[in-house]
């Protein structure tokens, strides 16, 4: 557990060259290990030099030259000169990829977009407009967010949007319905956001210019609940310090008044950083925040705080990957157990305009609780060359395997960054549950010196033994109803054996070597 997959790649790692700067901003995972990453491309000296791009790699780390044109579907978003995606979902029959776009010529413009693409890398054109749903709310200056795909198949999506009535950046909130059009029943258009006082507000006006923006309230993710409500949470910046936020909507796009100070939370880590949450998730039957802290701190920890659900704050830990400076980024829950991501640094950063050091991974067995067996005390830190930045943007975990998506930096000629993953394995052997008809299985003695005796009613078809970390033991059996096998060879501890017998039946016993 919290070893490099060396099946994956090369030795477990693989980077990708498109552009002079390339980013994965968010991974996902069908049932096959197929991996969809998502992100931009830069190349320099261009004015429209920024293109989203989605790619496929197989289970195996391989560029999937069958998906869109030679493993990606790559280009601009409709009526813009540069764009990027912020999110990718699975939905049964494509991905949903929620992004930007700038237009160049038109001062300060962003605009969101929703567009789906099937899984052989092409538009799906019967999605909203041609492929894309796009929206330029309040002015045209949008924050894209995050996105959600409801049970019912209606897409979530949240960001900001400038107001220029308030001169700030407002919270922005929408529903679109599964076939990419807006969702009327949630407001008029589809879309609300929230003036930082009072009730949700309905988005009708939209403006061509603005003035400066940068404060006010963004959201950046979204966590559906199973009482139907929708936990929204990003953060509030005042212009000279930021503060997390958190809010409560129901399905009929309301604030729900049991939740906080009258549906919403703004809070702080401490008053001389900036705080913002950058992913919600539930974990033990509460909600866990991960908080991205920043500042001139010289040390800070990935950080987490626990709410219940009515907002009543519980509990906070954090996970110091290696005493100087660590950022969360994403954060992940797999067979009832936490996985903290982002990027640890040394501050001895060699390249320009980036902090990060290690891909950097905490895993957790219960609040505040880590898992020693997992990688060195329940810490994953990895980096891809001697001298280069690498930092985690987001992880997806599946088939007890975690994928780590981000960025490696290692400047040569024009080339900055490029796409970067690693894949590192999940579960330990100490993981393992003794399963099958165990009555029925003899395994002596046990605790053993040198032979342990194997007898089970059955005929035995296979043997295998696994030490505490999941390596896989050379034994020589001779398979038959009653077998001997030797361990005194074996260093002394805890080993796992793997007992097969007719008809496939699996059966696993712990055993001691003393």
């Amino acid at each position: 557990s919290g070893d490099i997959d060396i099946n994956f790649g090369d030795q477990g790692k693989v980077t990708i060259d498109v552009g002079d700067l390339d980013d994965c901003e968010d991974i996902v995972i069908d049932n096959n290990d197929n991996i969809y990453f998502a992100g931009y491309t830069t190349t320099f000296g261009s004015s429209t030099n920024t293109d989203f791009i989605i790619g496929k790699l197989t289970s195996s780390g391989i560029i999937d030259s069958t998906f869109g044109v030679n493993g990606f579907y790559r280009g601009d978003f409709p009526g813009v000169n540069t764009s990027e995606i912020h999110k990718i979902e699975l939905i049964n029959d494509g991905i949903i990829l929620f992004g930007s776009g700038i237009n160049y010529g038109i001062a300060d413009t962003q605009y969101l977009y929703v567009s789906k693409v099937l899984f052989d890398g092409t538009i799906d054109t019967s999605f909203a407009d041609s492929g894309t749903f796009s929206g330029a709310f309040l002015t045209a200056y949008n924050y894209p967010g995050s996105i959600a795909i409801q049970p019912d198949g209606k897409i979530l999506l949240c960001g900001a949007a400038f107001d220029s009535l308030t001169m700030q950046d407002v919270p922005l909130l929408g529903r679109l319905l599964p076939n990419g059009t807006p969702d009327t029943s949630f407001s008029s258009s589809g879309f609300k956001y929230w003036n930082m006082s009072g009730p949700l507000q309905d988005v009708n006006n939209i403006f061509t210019n603005q003035p400066e923006h940068g404060a006010g309230g963004f959201l950046n993710d979204i966590l559906l609940l199973d009482n139907g409500n929708y936990l929204f949470s990003g953060f509030y910046y005042s212009g000279t310090s930021m503060h997390c936020l958190t809010m409560m909507i129901d399905s009929n796009a309301n604030f729900d008044l049991g939740y906080g100070a009258g549906g919403y939370m703004l809070f702080q880590n401490n008053p001389n950083c900036l705080n913002q949450i950058v992913k919600a998730i539930e974990f033990k039957d509460k909600i866990m925040l991960a908080v991205k802290v920043d500042g001139n701190f010289i040390t800070y920890d990935f950080l987490v705080h626990v709410i219940d659900q009515s907002g009543n704050m519980i509990t906070s830990f954090t996970a110091d990957v290696n005493g100087q400076k660590d950022v969360i980024k994403d954060m992940f829950v797999i067979d009832d157990q936490l996985i903290l991501a982002g990027f640890s640094t040394l501050q001895q950063n060699v390249q320009p305009g980036y902090e990060s050091d290690f891909f950097a991974l905490a895993k957790f067995d219960s609040i505040g609780v880590m898992n020693n067996q997992f990688s060195a005390n329940g810490f994953f830190t990895n980096d891809f060359n001697t001298n280069d930045e690498a930092g985690v943007e987001c992880i997806f975990a599946n088939n007890n395997k975690i994928v780590a998506g981000g960025y490696m930096n290692n400047v040569s000629g024009t080339n900055i960054t490029d796409f970067a993953f690693m894949r590192i394995h999940n579960t330990s052997a100490t993981d393992i549950k003794e399963t099958g008809t165990i009555s029925q299985l003899s395994v002596y003695p046990n605790p053993a010196e040198d032979l342990i005796h194997v007898r089970i009613g059955k005929h035995i078809k296979n043997i295998v033994i696994y030490s505490i970390t999941g390596q896989q033991m050379t034994i020589s059996v001779n398979i038959q109803d009653d077998l001997c096998i030797d361990v005194s060879i074996f260093p002394s501890g805890i080993y796992f054996m793997e007992v097969t017998i007719e008809q496939g039946e699996k059966i696993t016993q712990k055993i001691m070597v003393k």
